[in-house]
């Protein structure tokens, strides 16, 4: 338990209030830094310590750097919330003061229920209360970084001072929940210390600290009885580590704005630096698929970043090596399917519809694109055959409604389209 003496400096600390406890605030950030962590939880009943100025019991209360919400400097230079004992008069103090665990709890359902009603600040508030109170508790430290993992998220107006400083409170609590499961793992199940070293190896990742990332999912990778999810996910980031994808990660999110995609008008490249910028992304893409062709997001990735570029050959030929390898994937059929529809290649367009069918017979989706590739290619009776698979699937695609209504139509005699733009300018699509 530690003693602090703030005598004479009580101008720099005020009394406030968070629903029944008091608040002993402190206001000043040189003191502020001065607050010591806990290293370890105090096991009561303990008295009340007395002032050793003024001789009296000191009062319960919490001592803290902020309130809940608080959106100043001090809390996120010296973030401190604890339980602890303090007189007034003479600003001394003393922490931590023992906590049960149900009141532990209680602090984590504050926080919980922050963090769901998208108050990341006040989960950061109730979450560092509770592992300062009881240091060393693994759930703590695992919901106070996903507290602050939302606060850097959804705080875009925070400066890159602050946001820098939360980054690092988020990698060091991590690490102290990760180090302290190997120091003392009993109590802690293999679920909640997988998730842990996957939320740490997760930042790392993202802050491209590689050789600690490493190291936390080989630790992981020691833990036994971890639920298959964890296991996959685990998996899913040694790929990362293995295959280098922050270089496609990094590719992806330069081209991802001028991307086509149904419904969403994307943005142009227009002027002659953004489009060298592009190409440089949709070749390091494609570099990317040919060293990995295992990774179809990167092949998939490429052909739609060489579509925006209006680049046509150069588009087909990257739907065309994407599909030969990945030929059952949904996605890449289907964004397939319109390029080849957009530039008029119908009959090549059929090949791999018939084909896609064999292979995804379950897809709605994909029976529907075949039904408009039929039509455009003249043929009703396949079109009809295609289109009835499709509503067996789902009776309620709009898409597969709207196609329904045009078959009739020219079953009743109205000119056959035979380009998408026909197709389309009269409602079909």
């Amino acid at each position: 338990m530690g003693w602090f003496d703030l005598f004479g400096r009580k101008r720099i600390v005020r009394i406030a209030r968070v629903g029944t406890d008091r608040i002993f605030l402190v206001r000043d950030l040189t003191t502020a830094a001065t607050l010591e962590q806990p290293t370890a939880r105090v096991v009561g009943p303990v008295p009340a310590p007395t002032c050793e100025s003024c001789g009296k019991p000191l009062a319960e209360a919490v001592i803290a750097t902020g309130l809940p919400g608080s959106d100043d400097g001090i809390w996120n230079e010296a973030p401190f919330a604890v339980d602890g004992w303090v007189c007034e008069r003479d600003g001394r103090l003393a922490y931590p003061r023992p906590i049960e665990p149900a009141t532990i709890t209680s602090f984590g359902r504050e926080g919980a229920r922050a963090a769901e009603e998208k108050r990341p600040r006040d989960a950061d508030w109730w979450l560092t209360r509770m592992v300062t109170d009881w240091p060393g508790f693994i759930a703590g430290y695992a919901d106070l970084a996903q507290a602050l993992a939302a606060r850097l998220r959804v705080e875009s107006e925070l400066p890159s001072d602050a946001r820098r400083l939360i980054e690092r409170r988020l990698r060091a609590t991590l690490e102290g929940a990760v180090t302290g499961y190997w120091e003392n793992p009993a109590g802690t199940g293999p679920d909640l210390a997988a998730f842990t070293h996957i939320l740490l190896a997760e930042h790392l990742l993202g802050a491209r600290a590689f050789e600690p990332a490493a190291r936390a999912l080989e630790a992981c990778g020691r833990l036994e009885g971890v639920p298959d999810k964890l296991r996959e996910r685990r998996a899913e980031l040694v790929a990362y580590m293995n295959e280098e994808r922050w270089v496609f990660a990094d590719a992806a999110q330069i081209v991802q704005p001028y991307l086509r995609f149904s419904g969403k008008a994307p943005a142009a490249v227009d002027t002659p630096a953004l489009r060298t910028q592009v190409v440089r992304a949709t070749e390091t893409l494609a570099a990317y698929f040919d060293e990995h062709p295992r990774h179809w997001q990167s092949g998939w990735t490429a052909a739609m970043a060489a579509a925006a570029l209006d680049d046509p050959e150069r588009a087909l030929e990257a739907w065309r090596k994407v599909w030969a390898l990945h030929p059952a994937e949904a996605a890449i059929v289907r964004e397939y399917g319109l390029e080849l529809l957009r530039q008029d290649r119908i009959a090549e367009a059929r090949d791999m519809a018939r084909d896609s069918t064999t292979r995804i017979p379950g897809d709605a989706t994909i029976w529907c694109n075949r039904a408009v590739v039929e039509l455009l290619a003249g043929d009703l009776d396949e079109a009809e055959r295609c289109l009835a698979s499709s509503r067996r699937l789902d009776p309620d695609d709009k898409i597969a409604g709207i196609l329904r209504r045009k078959l009739d139509a020219y079953r009743a005699g109205r000119p056959l389209p035979t380009t998408l733009r026909e197709l389309e300018r009269s409602g079909a699509t």
